[in-house]
């Protein structure tokens, strides 16, 4: 099994601004731009269209949830699956 993330729909206006935010910002302003998109889906979105790196980013959260879930919480997902309560 694998975990898929998709991407939400282009926001070119929104991609735009991540782009001039990240062109005009200190190091320590960008930082903190960044940590609010986590807290925003259509914001995080905008900054994965905005990324040079979009594409690894993506791949390496899909391999951290995929390896949570079968490494980590493989017992309760089994379960899940088979109908067992823990």
């Amino acid at each position: 099994m694998r975990i898929k993330l998709i991407p939400g729909r282009r926001n070119e206006r929104m991609i735009s601004a991540i782009k001039k935010t990240q062109q005009t910002s200190t190091p320590e302003e960008w930082e903190s731009f960044v940590l609010k998109c986590a807290n925003d889906e259509t914001l995080l979105d905008a900054l994965y269209y905005a990324s040079e790196c979009g594409e690894d980013g993506l791949k390496d959260q899909e391999d951290y949830f995929t390896y949570l879930l079968l490494k980590k919480e493989r017992n309760y997902f089994a379960a899940r699956l088979g109908g067992v309560e823990l």
